[in-house]
C-alpha cells in the first residue's frame, strides 16, 4: 500500500478550497448569489476574493467583491470593515513614489483617502514628440500632469496669422486647467518638444473621486496657483479675440435650445445678456446644474431679446452655439456663444449703448 504524504495533502486541500473560494467569488461577481439566504461559506469566499485580489493589485474587482459583500451581507460589519481596510493597505503599498514625486505638493495637501483615490484614477500615456496633446479651439476634459519631457504652449495669433510660444511646461507642470474645471474650448496648444510621459484626469472619474468633500477644493486651489497663464499687452489683446466686447444688460432675452435640425429642445426665459460683440455674446443664467451645463456644451441654440431705440422697441434673434460654460458664486453660470453669421459692428454698438439707456 502507498503511503501518502501529508505535506502534499495539506497542499491539495489549501489549493481546492482556494479554487472553491475563487469559484464561489466569480459567481458573486456574476450575480449567481444575489439573493436568497445567505451562508457563512458565501461571506468567508468573499472575504477572501478581496484579500487575494488586493494582493493581485486588482482593486477595482476586489471593490466589486466588497460591494457584493455589503449589498448581500449588510449585517456582516466586521467583515466589510476589514475588506475595506485590506483594499486601502493594497493600494497605499501599491503606490509608486517616484510616479507621485513631481506633484509630492500636491499628495501632501490630500488625505490617505484621497491620496490612494486621486493616484489610481489617474491614467498614464507618452505624448510623442511634435505630436500636440491639445489644439487651440478643440475640447477635451482631461486634467494633465506632467511627470517628465518638455512641452511648448502657444497660441495662434489671429492678426499677424503666426504662431506664439509663450511657456514651456516640463516635469511638475500641470495643462488643461480651465478645460477641465469649465466647459469651454481650449485657447492654447499643448505640443511636446521631446517625448514627454504625462499623467491624465478624466472628468468623469473626478466627478467620483471628488466624493471626497474637500477633495475638489483642494485640487482647484493647486491647479489655479500652479497653471502657466498667457499675459498679453493690452495693445495686442485682440489678437485673442478678433472682435471688441461691449457691455450691456439685456433682462428676460430667451434661449431656445435647438438639435442640429434645427428642432427646439428646450426653452430658457429670463437670462441677461452681460456683453456682446459682432462674433457673439454672454448670458448669465441662474442656478444651471452641471448635467445641463454638459447637455448644451458645443450645441446650437436661439437667442433672442429686444431693445429699445428712442420709442422704438427692436428685437434680434440669432442662431448661435455655446462654446464656454463658466459656473460662479452664488449660483451664476457665464455662457459664452459664437454667432453662425456675425453682427455688424454698428449694430452692436447701438443695442450696448440703447440698453445701457434702459437702466438710466
Amino acid at each position: 500500500m502507498l503511503k501518502k504524504d501529508p505535506g502534499k495533502l495539506i497542499h491539495l486541500n489549501k489549493n481546492l478550497r482556494q479554487k472553491n473560494n475563487d469559484r464561489l467569488s466569480e459567481d458573486v461577481l456574476g450575480g449567481k448569489h444575489a439573493g436568497g439566504a445567505i451562508e457563512d461559506a458565501t461571506i468567508q469566499a468573499l472575504y477572501s476574493g478581496i484579500v487575494r485580489y488586493a494582493r493581485l493589485k486588482k482593486f477595482t474587482l476586489a471593490e466589486r467583491l466588497k460591494e457584493k459583500m455589503i449589498e448581500i451581507a449588510p449585517k456582516a460589519f466586521t467583515e466589510i470593515v476589514r475588506a475595506s481596510e485590506i483594499i486601502q493597505q493594497g493600494k497605499v503599498a501599491g503606490m509608486d513614489q517616484n510616479r507621485m514625486l513631481p506633484f509630492a505638493d500636491l499628495y501632501k495637501k490630500f488625505t490617505t483617502s484621497e491620496s490612494t483615490a486621486f493616484y489610481y484614477a489617474l491614467k498614464d500615456f507618452t505624448a510623442k514628440s511634435n505630436e500636440p496633446v491639445f489644439e487651440q479651439g478643440k475640447f477635451d476634459d482631461r486634467l494633465y500632469f506632467i511627470r517628465s519631457g518638455r512641452l511648448i504652449l502657444s497660441y495662434y495669433d489671429s492678426e499677424n496669422r503666426q504662431n506664439i510660444d509663450f511657456a514651456i511646461l516640463q516635469k511638475g507642470d500641470i495643462a488643461g486647467v480651465d478645460t477641465f474645471f469649465k466647459l469651454t474650448n481650449h485657447t492654447t496648444t499643448l505640443t511636446p518638444i521631446e517625448n514627454s510621459n504625462i499623467s491624465f484626469l478624466e472628468k468623469s472619474v473626478y466627478d467620483v473621486v471628488n466624493e471626497y468633500p474637500a477633495f475638489g477644493t483642494k485640487l482647484t486651489q493647486f491647479c489655479e496657483s500652479h497653471k502657466k497663464t498667457c499675459r498679453i499687452d493690452s495693445s495686442r489683446r485682440r489678437a485673442r479675440r478678433i472682435h471688441k466686447r461691449y457691455p450691456t444688460s439685456l433682462k428676460a432675452a430667451l434661449v431656445e435650445n435647438i438639435n442640429i435640425q434645427g428642432k427646439l429642445i428646450q426653452k430658457v426665459s429670463n437670462v441677461t445678456i452681460v456683453d456682446i460683440s459682432s462674433g457673439g455674446l454672454c448670458y448669465i443664467i441662474q442656478n444651471m446644474k452641471a448635467d445641463e451645463a454638459r447637455l448644451i456644451h458645443k450645441k446650437h441654440i436661439l437667442i433672442s431679446a429686444s431693445y429699445q431705440t428712442g420709442p422704438t422697441i427692436s428685437e434680434f434673434k440669432k442662431l448661435a452655439k455655446v462654446i464656454s460654460v463658466n459656473f460662479h458664486p452664488f449660483g451664476d453660470c457665464s455662457v459664452h456663444v459664437q454667432f453662425r453669421k456675425p453682427i455688424k459692428e454698428e449694430k452692436v454698438i447701438a443695442i450696448a449703448k440703447d440698453s445701457k439707456d434702459l437702466l438710466n
